[in-house]
């Protein structure tokens, strides 16, 4: 969008991240992009003192799939380790209805949104994109948005949008840049 010159981008697959997108491009500042999943979120409620926990460990799609009681095996962050750990059925669950996977999505979705909120609501971005496989689920889109539009000085629905690339695309292209940028690529260093 040529008039969005401040945008924030969060990221939700095997791990999380977020950026300040200012005048179409990551903020400097912004270099430890992949940090958030490591801040903290509260878990109080009204019988129990305030605990504390990462919000990868409630947000991402490892948390998710452990809610679902799904195996999940230590992959590493890539792309292609939600393959594995069954991330597209587990989202298919979930646009299909079923409440265990609808609750599980959509709790995860509510927590990364709201950990942003405060940030979205300092900045006022014209958009906040949600990118990544974990987007593709409806119940973690909705979750995730709910909480940002609410901290926003108004709520028009299109300030939040959902990025539609899937889990084998992300895959796709993280095959392609290991192939194009490891050493000894006849890419990367020149034929």
């Amino acid at each position: 969008n040529q008039g969005c010159v401040r945008s924030l981008l969060a990221h939700a697959g095997v791990s999380l991240g977020a950026s300040l997108i200012l005048n179409r491009a990551p903020a400097d500042a912004i270099a430890l992009e992949n940090a958030i999943g490591a801040a903290p979120v509260g878990t109080a409620t009204p019988r129990s003192p305030p605990a504390w926990r990462r919000i990868a460990d409630a947000s991402s799609g490892v948390a998710v799939l452990r809610r679902l009681r799904h195996e999940t095996p230590s992959l590493g962050d890539d792309a292609s380790a939600g393959l594995h750990l069954g991330l597209p059925h587990a989202v298919r669950q979930a646009n299909a209805g079923d409440p265990r996977a609808v609750a599980a999505f959509a709790d995860a979705g509510r927590t990364l949104g709201g950990a942003l909120a405060a940030t979205a609501a300092l900045i006022q971005p014209q958009r906040i994109f949600l990118a990544g496989p974990l987007a593709q689920a409806r119940p973690y889109f909705e979750g995730f948005a709910a909480p940002l539009l609410a901290a926003l000085a108004d709520e028009r629905p299109n300030r939040v949008v959902r990025s539609r690339i899937s889990y084998l695309q992300a895959s796709e292209a993280s095959g392609i840049e290991r192939f194009v940028f490891a050493d000894g690529s006849p890419i990367a260093s020149g034929f």
